[in-house]
Order: C-alpha cells, then structure tokens, then sequence
C-alpha cells in the first residue's frame, strides 16, 4: 500500500510537470533492485512510525488453567478449567505482548461418597469463572496469571463450590 502511494506521489508529481518517463520509472524502481548511485525521495508521511507497530485493542482466544491452588484450603486440584476468553491488549511491541482477559468455562471436580464402609469418587461438572494476565512471547508461547471461582450445583455437595482459586496457564498458539 506504502508502496503504491509513492508511485501514486511520483506520477502525481511527475503529470504535473509533464514528464510521463518519470511515472513510468517509478513504477520500474518498485520491482527492481535499487541503485546505490541514485537518490531516492520518499514523502514524510509514508515511512511507517513507531506507533504503526503497535497494537492494541479487543482480543481473543483460549484460557487454559491446568490445575487451581485453593487459598482457604491450602490444596490443589487437577480439576482444570478451560473456556474462551475475551481480552484488551494493554501493550504490544514486536515479540511480546500483555493481555487482561476474562473467561468462563468447563470445570470438573471429584467428589467422594461414602455409604456404610464402600467409598465411591465419581467427577461433576461445572463452569469457572477466571480473569487474568497473559502474555505472549515471540508470537507463539503464552503465560499467564489466573484468579478465578468454581461454581456447581448445590445438590452435588462439591467442596470447592464457590471457592476462589489461582493458577498459572502456559501454551502456545497454534494459528494466528
């Protein structure tokens, strides 16, 4: 685009002073190799400034915690919780970025029965709710750091119903 604006530049210029060849050059400089003996004028406003590198603004992708701490128990768990997650890009520069982001998704948790002396585990389901900060590192791995709540139903007497957790979440983007 960049590209075809400074020929549009040079043909515009090169009309008004009636020189058709100068058009026609600009056109064969962009597809051929420069030449170090000329001098080339490129308009202000074309070169890309520092703030076209960056990006920020709405995002989205998959939040993974692959197991939660539980503060008010002390204990971990394996139950881990995946879902979408949407974002805000709060900082971009080439090779990392920072993303505060918000996801409710899937959870499981084990719970234990015991009837007269046979004890039984059987996994309910649920959603958690999660925001955290992520980051990116060299457009392919992602880190981040999670808060989040487990919520199950009140009649599968699950102990970790509604109790907040944190985790970490690592991966790596397999699309753009």
């Amino acid at each position: 685009e960049k590209a075809a604006a400074l020929v549009a530049t040079r043909c515009a210029t090169a009309t008004r002073n009636t020189d058709a060849r100068a058009c026609d050059e600009a056109r064969t400089d962009l597809l051929s190799p420069l030449d170090l003996d000329r001098s080339y004028d490129i308009p202000s406003e074309l070169p890309i400034s520092e703030s076209d590198r960056y990006r920020y603004g709405w995002t989205w992708g998959v939040m993974v915690a692959p197991f939660k701490y539980y503060r008010g128990t002390r204990e971990f768990s394996s139950g881990a919780q995946i879902g979408p997650y949407i974002g805000y890009r709060l900082y971009d520069r080439p090779g990392f970025s920072l993303v505060l982001a918000g996801s409710i998704g899937a959870t499981s948790a084990k719970v234990t029965t015991v009837v007269g002396d046979q004890k039984t585990e059987e996994t309910r389901n649920g959603f958690s709710t999660a925001v955290g900060l992520l980051t990116e590192f060299k457009n392919s791995f992602t880190a981040g750091f999670l808060w989040g709540r487990d919520m199950f139903s009140s009649s599968d007497a699950v102990p970790v119903n509604g109790k907040h957790w944190i985790s970490i979440s690592i991966g790596y983007k397999l699309g753009n």
